[in-house]
């Protein structure tokens, strides 16, 4: 936000400036929660209903435009969610590799068969191609300080919800008040971004 700002000579509202700086401080405070080293691998129907309820937010976010909502937000919200789906694909990957060579050295030929003939793979080719399809073009249709900030923190917010509910990481207090303050702060910035597009329409 503050290179679009700055060196682009965007401009972003009080309220998106607010929106941002709430999602952004509860993402730092999930962070700090941590989960330890508790991770587990997922049954197979918890994994499937966790991708499926992403994709449909994804796909909810990306009809957001004709309820008056912005295409830089509904589309960065969109790249946001698929990204976060590939970073929870690539932990999976990982964690489904070493449960199967039993290490996690990546420099054995064993390694690189596991890693490519298993699903997660594919999942995390194809989150990425088409988080980079929305991503690129939020840039075209919108302010690069608004779509970096929304896709980089919802991209990270995904992987944590990923890790509490579904690899059975430890929950703890500041897990919940850091979602709730991001979902707050997503509603602020969905605001100040309707506003601002609202000023900005013909």
């Amino acid at each position: 936000a503050i290179v679009g700002v700055v060196w682009l000579k965007e401009k972003v509202s009080v309220i998106e400036w607010a929106g941002i700086l709430m999602v952004l401080a509860g993402v730092i405070l999930v962070s700090i929660a941590g989960g330890g080293k508790t991770a587990v691998l997922p049954a197979g129907s918890y994994l499937l209903i966790f991708f499926v309820a992403f994709s449909l937010a994804a796909a909810a976010a990306f009809l957001l435009g004709r309820v008056g909502i912005s295409i830089e937000f509904s589309l960065a919200l969109s790249a946001g969610l698929v990204f976060g789906l590939a970073n929870v694909a690539a932990k999976l990957m990982m964690m489904r590799f070493e449960a199967e060579i039993g290490s996690a050295d990546l420099f054995q030929l064993a390694a690189v068969k596991s890693i490519l003939t298993d699903y997660p793979i594919i999942l995390v080719v194809a989150t990425n191609i088409i988080g980079s399809i929305f991503y690129q073009t939020a840039f075209a249709n919108g302010r690069a300080s608004i779509v970096a900030s929304i896709c980089t923190i919802v991209g990270n917010t995904v992987p944590i919800i990923a890790a509490i509910t579904i690899f059975g990481e430890q929950v703890k207090f500041l897990h919940g008040l850091g979602i709730i303050i991001v979902l707050v702060g997503a509603f602020v910035l969905a605001i100040g971004n309707r506003q601002t597009w609202r000023r900005c329409s013909p």
